[in-house]
């Protein structure tokens, strides 16, 4: 086991695992097949930005571990300067963030401003409370239960990739810089809001 993930070999594929949410897989014949769903997220911050104008921003990949992301982090701020924001694509990704800000004396959102993914309950009684990409669980669990039951109802629908649409829950972990992407020209933040593949 490697912190956030972990990993093993089963019938010639890759399983990636997610030892916080039990169940939760991503599958392939690499590792980084395995890891789509996060590349799936980089690619949703990356266009949000180019369609908005901006620039694309920086993508660090900061490791598996709560320990490693800190450290990484940390080394990356030392020798890039302070950003005015972070996007932290998984949970182990924002505790490593907040631990390399706090080890800098960098302050959320005064310093930087932080938006975590997954909206964990921790990030809603934090303090500052963090920004958060937040799933449709619920609907995510309806698709899957009405899938399964079609099979043991005989179906014989094929596998099937479904994407649904996330909310971003603006919390006190963020501030304004500058104009909103919504003010330089992006529709909402449709490229934050599409949500991994199940």
């Amino acid at each position: 086991m490697e912190g956030a993930e972990r990993r093993r070999v089963l019938n010639g594929w890759i399983v990636a695992e997610c030892p916080a949410l039990p169940g939760c897989v991503s599958q392939g014949d690499s590792r980084d097949e395995a890891l789509a769903n996060i590349r799936e997220r980089v690619e949703g911050v990356r266009r949000t930005y180019l369609e908005a104008g901006l620039p694309a921003p920086q993508v660090l990949e900061a490791g598996l571990s709560f320990e490693a992301i800190g450290e990484r982090i940390e080394h990356w701020l030392a020798g890039h300067g302070q950003p005015s924001g972070i996007v932290a694509l998984t949970n182990f990704a924002t505790l490593g963030v907040l631990a390399a800000l706090n080890h800098l004396d960098l302050r959320v959102p005064a310093d930087v401003s932080l938006i975590g993914f997954d909206d964990y309950a921790w990030m809603r009684v934090s303090t500052p409370s963090i920004t958060a990409v937040a799933q449709p669980g619920e609907r995510m669990a309806t698709a899957a239960w009405e899938r399964l039951h079609a099979r043991i109802r005989g179906g014989q629908e094929p596998p099937a990739r479904l994407k649904l649409r996330c909310s971003l829950e603006i919390r006190q972990s963020t501030r304004a810089v500058g104009p909103s992407l919504h003010q330089a020209g992006a529709p909402d933040v449709k490229g934050l809001e599409e949500a991994r593949e199940r």
